[in-house]
């Protein structure tokens, strides 16, 4: 037992300042990964952006569309193929907003 305390007193401030510097890399290393991820979510966060930025263009150039073409009276073929477009629109905005996810979150 004298001697286990013998060591501590001789090699304890040693020990101390080895772990220290253990922890020191420890903290260095996790600084560091959080640094890499900040880039990483600021990223994913600007393609998400110019992503809704795109959407939110071309909805207010729907928008802005003439809206006599709606006034006027349509035939029942004009409809459905009007209907079946704004289908088709709807499954290509999802296509692609689908695709952007798929490109942030591989």
């Amino acid at each position: 037992m004298s001697t286990v305390l013998e060591i501590l007193t001789r090699y304890g401030l040693a020990g101390v300042i080895i772990l220290l510097l253990v922890q020191m890399v420890l903290i260095i290393t996790a600084i560091g990964m959080i640094r890499r991820l900040k880039k990483h979510v600021e990223m994913i966060q600007k393609k998400v952006q110019d992503y809704l930025a795109v959407v939110m263009e071309e909805e207010a150039e729907a928008e802005t569309e003439p809206e006599d073409m709606e006034e006027r009276v349509i035939s029942g073929q004009e409809r459905q193929m009007k209907e079946s477009l704004a289908k088709r629109q709807k499954v290509q905005q999802e296509e692609i907003f689908n695709a952007v996810l798929q490109e942030i979150f591989p």
